[in-house]
């Protein structure tokens, strides 16, 4: 999903893929902040298009700050604490962690 903001308005469109490069050509690339899911495991490619374009503003995942860590891009977020707190809301849910992320940064040495 691919949120636009103009004019205090926002515009959502659900595009991905090449149509989502494409998109971000035709606008001002200081108004959008993106909000992407993992639809067909497409998220990751797609933050890569946005930040490419020029996009600041991404909403994000344990797996957004690892790949941005990975990148060396500061985020500003701890990536083990935000992996702690998803964690600690996991186990108050009686439910096992899903994110990959999280699951690869566990396994390290």
């Amino acid at each position: 999903m691919l949120l636009i903001v103009i004019s205090e308005k926002p515009i959502i469109a659900h595009i991905s893929g090449s149509a989502f490069g494409d998109a971000l050509g035709l606008i001002a690339c200081c108004y959008i902040a993106a909000h992407l899911h993992d639809t067909r495991y497409q998220a990751l490619n797609n933050i890569l298009i946005s930040l490419e374009m020029g996009v600041s503003i991404i909403d994000a995942s344990v797996a957004v700050v690892y790949l941005l860590n990975r990148m060396n891009i500061e985020a500003g977020v701890d990536l083990n604490k935000l992996i702690d707190a998803g964690n600690f809301i996991y186990k108050k849910l009686s439910r096992d962690n899903q994110s990959m992320a999280s699951h690869i940064v566990a396994a390290k040495p």
